[in-house]
């Protein structure tokens, strides 16, 4: 289970511009710490965000769930995949052809 943090914060200030942490804190006015190590900072810099939160009455009721099952492919090697269909995938050759694709998505947990 975890929380989003964007989520959670776009849902509370009634706001859709905070794509990043540094607009969040700007939101809160809350002043950026100054820390060396990247991952030290961006994790205190969320801290400081959800105590503001929880100091400003919101409460982190309904955590999104992480499925430990893998749910069975939306295609088979068989299947036809239509023309119109478009994803984004990096890493395969230009050169794959729509089973080689279908190959590579193969176990993913994806959304119909």
């Amino acid at each position: 289970k975890y929380f989003d943090l964007r989520l959670e914060f776009e849902n509370m200030y009634k706001t859709s511009e905070c794509n990043h942490i540094n607009t969040m804190l700007e939101k809160l006015s809350i002043c950026p710490i100054d820390e060396t190590d990247y991952c030290m900072r961006y994790i205190k810099h969320m801290e400081l965000i959800v105590y503001q939160m929880l100091n400003d009455g919101h409460h982190f009721e309904k955590p999104e769930y992480i499925s430990a099952n893998l749910q069975q492919g939306i295609c088979s090697l068989e299947d036809n995949i239509e023309e119109s269909t478009v994803v984004r995938a990096r890493g395969l050759p230009w050169q794959c052809t729509d089973q080689d694709v279908a190959k590579f998505f193969r176990g993913l947990d994806i959304e119909k």
